[in-house]
């Protein structure tokens, strides 16, 4: 069964006035596969007082989740304020209509507290990447339908052969923003998803050595390692498949390796919260 009517939020920071063109794309994309598209007030940058504006976008996204006719929610913002919102959000209204929320980057942080605070999945998945005939055909297929519970794109193992479980995180930078908060997910037993937009070999080498120190390899089932785009896009060294096996060297769990997921334009769906199974190498 598909949606018909959708909300499009901007939890992080809002657009600038010059990226009109990105929001209106979007709208022609659901409105081509008829989906009706409710609009955030907070959609653009504005020169308010943040603090009260999170309240406020807080209020709208608590009233989405309670709109009925509102199915699903995507978030085209990114940037740094998302967790400027995390004390206003009603969790209990995640439980209670289980609608499904869509975002990545800074929104790691609504990701993952959505998924701890309210026991339901949500997707790391960028609605700004829904161009081109491949992500339409994903967007149609995965996105829109009850199958986007699914792995449904290439992967293959740095270490061992196969894994299954829940999955948490998102962006590196800003899954460590939420630490030691009540939003911070359960890793205990899960399948931890890291991936990166910024960030040279030192900065990921940084966060990574921040992750261990916090015993967070102690605690997870397996690594699941997404795109990071400014390494690979620049060819730096050392790689992060070389980081993360040189400090993880001491430990036996999988490492699952994709480039599908993550900052990329063609990036897939990965839902958080969970179960899935990442079998043998997987070309799709």
């Amino acid at each position: 069964m598909g949606l018909e009517s959708i909300a499009i939020v901007a939890c992080s920071n809002g657009l600038k006035d010059t990226e009109r063109h990105i929001l209106e794309s979007i709208v022609q994309t659901f409105t081509r596969m008829n989906v009706s598209c409710r609009i955030s007030e907070f959609i653009f940058q504005r020169n308010t007082h943040f603090i009260n504006e999170a309240r406020q976008k807080a209020e709208e996204f608590n009233s989405f989740l309670l709109d009925s006719k509102i199915e699903a929610l995507f978030d085209i913002s990114g940037g740094d304020a998302a967790n400027l919102i995390l004390p206003y959000i009603d969790f209990r209204l995640f439980e209670k209509t289980k609608k499904p929320y869509f975002g990545i980057s800074d929104n790691t942080v609504l990701l993952n507290a959505i998924v701890s605070m309210s026991s339901i999945p949500a997707y790391h998945y960028f609605i700004r990447n829904a161009v081109g005939q491949d992500q339409l055909n994903h967007l149609a297929l995965m996105v829109m339908t009850d199958r986007r519970n699914e792995i449904n794109f290439s992967y293959y193992f740095l270490e061992g052969h196969s894994v299954s479980g829940e999955v948490v995180g998102g962006n590196l930078r800003c899954f460590l923003k939420t630490s030691c908060t009540k939003y911070f997910p359960v890793l205990e037993g899960k399948i931890l998803f890291l991936e990166s937009l910024g960030g040279d070999p030192v900065r990921i080498a940084s966060y990574l050595t921040q992750i261990k120190q916090m015993r967070i390899f102690d605690r997870i089932k397996a690594l699941l390692l997404g795109t990071f785009t400014q390494i690979e896009e620049g060819n730096l060294c050392p790689g992060v498949d070389e980081m993360v096996c040189d400090l993880t060297r001491e430990y036996s769990f999988p490492i699952v390796r994709t480039k599908c997921v993550g900052h990329s334009s063609d990036s897939k769906v990965l839902p958080l919260g969970v179960q899935v199974m990442f079998g043998e190498d997987s070309e799709i």
